[in-house]
């Protein structure tokens, strides 16, 4: 359970909160906020992925191999960043202590130099495309976990149940190195994506309806950071799939 801690009070994003908002009006104003954020979010990760990924082609194409090698780091190193901030920036909004904006910023860089690969390795139409159906596919998740009534603990065990069973037929398929098969385990995958970006914009709901996002930068990143990462999550996946789909053509 998530946590926030300000004036020794404690943030649960399932409570209603002392301070809870009620009015429909002032629920949308803040997930308006949170999509607003996300999307410049977006839009800044992508511009850093398109100029990393024009330097890093032009470096392959004219033979500059430190300059390629040094990016080759940089993406190795972004990697290892991705991980430790999707556990530093949860911590730090768990306890509340200071300003997220410096590990906010660094990992949409960090994402950023990751996924300049995918401008070298895809054409512009590919990624366009790719871009307008996860948009597409992420609002209809989100409009879902939005408008869900339920707690979704009912569908806990089915996502375990993808989890579990992608690892497991993922290492069954190291031996039978079976195409089908690593088909079967992308679209389980893909179903669990779906299914957690239902639930945290559900789980983002209500911490908005906790009040505690009134006036707190932290908690409007940290709802920002995970519907981007969902949103990234999704395109990574439908781009694979239309990539394939444009080669069998």
């Amino acid at each position: 359970m998530s946590t926030y801690n300000q004036n020794n009070e404690t943030f649960d994003p399932y409570s209603s909160g002392a301070n809870g908002y009620t009015d429909v009006e002032s629920e949308g104003k803040l997930l308006t906020k949170v999509f607003l954020m996300m999307f410049i979010s977006l839009l800044a990760t992508a511009a850093v992925a398109y100029i990393v990924g024009r330097v890093l082609a032009n470096a392959l194409v004219v033979g500059n191999e430190n300059v390629a090698m040094g990016l080759m780091i940089a993406m190795i190193g972004s990697g290892i960043g991705l991980l430790v901030l999707s556990f530093v920036i949860p911590i730090k909004v768990s306890r509340g202590l200071s300003s997220i904006w410096p590990a906010y910023i660094a990992y949409l860089v960090f994402m950023g130099i990751l996924l300049s690969t995918v401008y070298v390795a895809y054409d512009m139409s590919v990624i366009s495309l790719s871009f307008g159906i996860t948009a597409g596919v992420f609002g209809i998740m989100a409009f879902l976990g939005y408008v869900s009534k339920g707690s979704f603990v009912g569908i806990g065990p089915l996502i375990l149940g993808l989890i579990f069973g992608s690892i497991g037929l993922s290492l069954v398929n190291i031996f039978l190195q079976s195409e089908p098969l690593a088909w079967v385990i992308s679209f389980a995958v893909f179903a669990v994506i779906l299914f957690i970006t239902m639930y945290d914009v559900k789980r983002i709901k209500h911490i908005i309806n906790s009040g505690y996002m009134n006036n707190n930068d932290n908690l409007m990143l940290y709802c920002s950071f995970i519907l981007l990462t969902d949103f990234i999550n999704i395109f990574i996946r439908i781009l694979r799939y239309v990539a394939y789909l444009s080669r069998k053509r």
